[in-house]
């Protein structure tokens, strides 16, 4: 399977050479200029084929030939299931995630995951996609997920930077700031399966988060990770003294809702080959909402 790359050279890449824009502007590995350099029609410039080393010149129009390998999603099992799409382009989509659907397969989830429902998604209109999911959500976390829909887009969407989430959770109690930042390392926790604790070991774990309202019980915040550790938001609430509603792992009271109350409510999403930002938005659930609307909450 091939995908044809087109980029227009801009005034801000000057001076420049082909290879400053394949690897810094289109994000391509050392790998990937390689494999193309030696194919027919592999990188071309203004339809001429070029060396890497050649110049380039405002408004120039670069094309590149990239080959997709055959990995990613060709081993999912292809199962029909829910599945609501937030946004979709030809190189990535954003899907809204329930609570209790896996992204990818996993122990006790082999077949229901949003992975298995997008290749059906994919196959079913006879569209050969081989999808990787840039980042990811806990079982019981709701909310936004994307997938890039080819092994370049993939590699543009890792960059830092280029997929930024906002998180809405319903905390218990009080913060005292309505602001702040959270700056505590992250480690396993000794004897546990699969928990997380703050340890002065541990790997370094940053949280950005914001009260958007308070209610009798409990605070609705707005938070925004700045490193991507397992159970992060959940710990650091938890480590200052309001674990999210919902997640009994961590000591939230499990009294009002079946599951740590998170979701990612937003991205902010660059496009991969066109620069264009995009704003995608994932509603809160039905279990989040009522909660917000009860008294006392």
């Amino acid at each position: 399977m091939e995908k044809r790359v087109e980029y227009t050279v801009a005034a801000s890449d000057l001076p420049g050479r082909v290879e400053d824009i394949l690897r810094k502007r289109i994000g391509l590995t050392p790998h990937q200029i390689r494999s193309a350099r030696y194919r027919q029609e592999g990188i071309c410039l203004n339809g001429v084929r070029v060396r890497t080393a050649e110049k380039v010149r405002e408004g120039d129009r670069l094309q590149v030939l990239l080959e997709e390998r055959e990995t990613g999603s060709q081993d999912l099992e292809t199962v029909c299931g829910p599945l609501e799409i937030l946004y979709e382009d030809e190189d990535l989509a954003a899907v809204n995630k329930p609570a209790g659907t896996a992204v990818h397969p996993a122990h006790g989830h082999w077949k229901d995951t949003l992975a298995n429902y997008l290749r059906y998604y994919y196959e079913s209109r006879q569209l050969q996609v081989k999808i990787r999911a840039i980042g990811r959500l806990d079982l019981e976390t709701s909310g936004i997920v994307v997938f890039a829909k080819n092994q370049a887009a993939a590699a543009r969407l890792w960059q830092p930077g280029r997929v930024e989430k906002e998180y809405w959770a319903l905390a218990e109690g009080h913060l005292e700031k309505e602001r702040g930042r959270i700056e505590l390392p992250l480690g396993k926790k000794e004897g546990a399966l699969n928990q997380m604790e703050a340890r002065a070991d541990g790997l370094p774990a940053v949280t950005d988060y914001q009260v958007l309202e308070r209610r009798d019980g409990a605070d609705l915040v707005s938070l925004r990770l700045k490193t991507g550790r397992t159970h992060q938001i959940r710990v650091h609430m938890a480590a200052l003294g309001h674990p999210l509603l919902g997640d009994g792992i961590y000591g939230g009271d499990t009294g009002k809702i079946g599951r740590a109350a998170l979701h990612c409510r937003r991205a902010r999403v660059i496009q991969p080959f066109t620069g264009r930002s995009l704003e995608i938005e994932a509603p809160l659930p039905e279990d989040m909402k009522k909660l917000l609307e009860k008294e006392g909450v």
